[in-house]
């Protein structure tokens, strides 16, 4: 993830973790090994569920994108759907993915961890958030409804990814379990 510096920051996070999602893709992915016949499979059966056929295939995208990041045998274990193992591995997707969600799990998280502090709060994200703000001028371009729903969007996917104990704080030591 070290290359992150260099690419622009995407903070329109427009999905939540999706972990049962991901464990559906990972499961049709292992079957076949082949995303196309993936898709085919989960539009035609509707396996996410969704209202709309468009939607799945939303869906679909971004997580092929997100799960494009795993090996092998990481899909394998997230398809086998062990609650706490596909949280932690949908986790691992959207750090990968993210390269805004990487840098913050990596540069406050693990220096926070290592700190024997073991509190993520609000306050730290605004601030990592401000101090990236000076070297990507995307971020400082952003409304400030776009940088409210981000901050929203990163917290509620660290809950789904059942990385934290309460509000507004975080629990880093699952966090960093998880990315090491």
């Amino acid at each position: 993830m070290d290359n992150h510096a260099t690419k622009t920051y995407k903070i329109g996070f427009a999905h939540s973790a999706l972990v049962n999602e991901s464990i559906i893709l990972a499961r049709e992915f292992c079957e076949t090994s082949d995303w196309t016949r993936a898709k085919e499979a989960i539009v035609a059966g509707n396996l996410f569920q969704t209202r709309a056929v468009r939607t799945g295939i939303i869906i679909f995208d971004e997580l092929k994108k997100r799960l494009s990041y795993l090996n092998f045998d990481q899909l394998q274990l997230l398809a086998d759907d062990s609650s706490a193992d596909a949280k932690q591995l949908t986790w691992i997707g959207l750090c990968q993915r993210y390269a805004f969600i990487g840098d913050f799990m990596l540069e406050v998280v693990s220096s926070k961890y290592r700190a024997g502090m073991f509190e993520i709060t609000d306050e730290d994200y605004r601030h990592f958030f401000n101090a990236k703000a000076e070297s990507h001028p995307e971020l400082d371009a952003v409304s400030d409804k776009t940088r409210t729903n981000a901050h929203a969007a990163v917290f509620q996917m660290l809950r789904q990814c059942d990385l934290h104990y309460g509000q507004p704080r975080i629990q880093c030591d699952r966090l960093w379990n998880s990315w090491s």
